[in-house]
């Protein structure tokens, strides 16, 4: 192979990456600018002037910063220059929230993230912009909501909570609810039934367990019904007998089922996920004394 075939081929080579990353710039949702050492725009990919409403031909040349409102034009200005003279990367490699400039003066939050390009001197860099308006108006409106709610459980002396049987995640209970029940803010939670025990005048006290008692057995076969039917669906018979037996035993106590222990001997196993799952849903009701 000659000289010139490989001089040929490398430029072949280097014009159809050019084209690939063109089309990388051009494919990107966020914005893309390349810039140089003292901060002039090189590069402004499609999305950049969508954003910013600049042609790519109008900022090259022009220091980056025109991209920022004041404080944040001379902060970049600084750290750039901070880093060519001392290496210390404030900015470079390091993502952080900002505002941004459009060309007719409007403002919008932004997520700016800049990195260095890596063998070329002087150094040059490449900033990815991203508008994240949407997301910070989100923000501020379940902000608002929750300021709201706040206000109005005050007003109206009332609290939520929000229990998570799947235990995926934590449960809550709102400021507010903590102060109703006379409990420091961030206390371990109690159970609905250790909260009202207290207040059960004693002539009540046997209807109260009664009436606990008579809950607990109707969630759990609630609860032993629907897993049942699912263990039917998925062919788990065995499961299903001993989560029949449960919801048997569990709707009507007086009534003692001699197969109980033999099928839960055969079926533990099998379903010690699904009985997890109850106790995990019974987790907050103790048991009557």
């Amino acid at each position: 192979m000659t000289l010139l075939r490989v001089a040929e081929l490398q430029e072949e080579r280097a014009h159809r990456l050019e084209r690939e990353f063109q089309a990388v710039l051009d494919a990107a949702v966020d914005a893309v600018v390349l810039f140089d050492h003292e901060g002039r725009i090189e590069l402004l990919n499609h999305a950049g002037e969508r954003m910013f409403g600049y042609n790519e031909q109008e900022v090259i040349g022009l220091k980056v910063n025109i991209l920022l409102p004041e404080p944040y034009r001379s902060q970049h200005e600084d750290y750039l220059r901070h880093y060519i003279e001392a290496g210390e990367p404030r900015i470079i490699g390091i993502g952080r929230e900002l505002i941004a400039k459009r060309r007719d003066g409007s403002e919008f939050s932004a997520e700016l993230a800049v990195g260095r390009v890596q063998g070329t001197e002087p150094p040059r860099f490449v900033g990815f912009i991203r508008d994240i308006t949407v997301r910070r108006n989100a923000e501020e409106a379940l902000r608002r909501s929750e300021a709201q709610l706040t206000i109005a459980q005050e007003i109206a002396n009332l609290g939520n909570y929000v229990v998570h049987f799947d235990g995926k995640y934590e449960d809550y209970w709102s400021p507010h609810l903590y102060r109703v029940l006379g409990r420091r803010y961030g206390e371990p939670y109690i159970a609905v039934y250790e909260y009202l025990e207290p207040m059960v005048h004693p002539a009540d006290r046997a209807r109260w367990q009664q009436a606990r008692a008579s809950t607990d057995r109707a969630m759990l076969g609630l609860l032993a019904h629907r897993l049942r039917s699912a263990c039917l669906t998925l062919g788990a018979d065995e499961a299903a007998q001993l989560l029949d037996a449960i919801e048997h035993e569990a709707t009507d106590p007086a009534v003692a089922d001699p197969a109980f222990a033999a099928t839960a001997d055969r079926a533990s196993a099998r379903v010690a996920a699904l009985l997890a799952d109850i106790e995990h849903a019974l987790g907050g009701l103790s048991s009557p004394a």
